[in-house]
């Protein structure tokens, strides 16, 4: 079956609507460790990377249930939240009773609806993976970014996930994965969250890293940090996983990405 780019991102925002309730318990760990593990690391790493984010204007853009804007608000941060699906956005506004948080139900495969820039931050946490096409959307942070602004955004290490083939050998000490798909070519996938109990399907979109770096270059904004996570022997031992996730041990299961916004006077250097 084929898809038009709005049709496809229709489907998409879709299956997240479908598993939003039980997407907001399986990230907090209340369904299983799995959900909670894989948002830890890649939340710690995230945080890490926003560094101070005390008095800065940060937009979360594809927030879901909003664990991570919760998080900046804690922190100090002034907070607007944006996604796609509707039930996503009646969770986080749940967990946000005071309404310190600014959340809209918008597609952030299309404009914007901010003034150009208007953040100092824009995060953009395990998103972009399960969008057909991010050029658009780069080029959308570009221009609500400020000046010397930064994007940190996260996805699944593209290099490793179950898109591009099947896993053999999981328990024993060599896991491998057999590829089945080519790995610089971009692969639509249907995927079933980790331990999440529900059999709601979405699409991922496995790319290779030169996909999410080149519209950086292209929208002048300058790569800063890069980051692969990978789970420790000890934690998982701690959650009693360590041989089901050894792969996730070996490899590195998710990749960050910062980027800076570059001042007006350095686009006319040579790339």
């Amino acid at each position: 079956m084929s898809f038009t780019p709005d049709q496809s991102m229709k489907i998409d925002a879709d299956g997240w609507d479908v598993i939003a309730k039980q997407y907001a318990e399986w990230v907090e760990g209340n369904i299983g460790v799995q959900g909670r593990a894989f948002t830890t690391i890649v939340r710690d790493n995230v945080l890490a990377t926003l560094g101070d984010v005390q008095g800065k204007d940060l937009l979360d853009l594809g927030c879901g249930e909003g664990y991570l804007a919760r998080e900046m608000i804690h922190r100090g941060a002034h907070v607007w939240g944006i996604d796609a699906a509707p039930t996503m956005i009646e969770i986080a506004k749940s967990k946000d009773p005071l309404g310190s948080i600014k959340y809209i139900v918008g597609d952030i495969t299309k404009d914007l609806p901010y003034e150009n820039d208007n953040f100092d931050l824009v995060v953009c946490n395990m998103v972009l993976m399960d969008l057909e096409d991010i050029a658009f959307t780069v080029k959308e942070v570009a221009r609500v970014l400020k000046p010397r602004g930064r994007f940190i955004f996260s996805v699944v290490h593209p290099c490793f996930f179950d898109a591009l083939g099947d896993w053999t050998d999981i328990g024993s000490p060599h896991p491998a994965l057999h590829f089945k798909e080519r790995y610089t070519e971009q692969v639509r996938y249907l995927k079933r969250l980790v331990g999440l109990p529900s059999e709601g399907k979405v699409a991922h979109y496995n790319r290779p890293i030169q996909d999410y770096v080149r519209p950086l270059i292209k929208n002048s904004l300058c790569i800063s940090d890069f980051i692969e996570t990978s789970f420790s022997r000890e934690y998982l031992e701690a959650i009693g996983f360590f041989e089901e996730f050894l792969r996730y041990h070996l490899t590195a299961n998710n990749l960050i990405i910062g980027a800076a916004k570059l001042p007006v006077h350095y686009l006319d250097l040579p790339r």
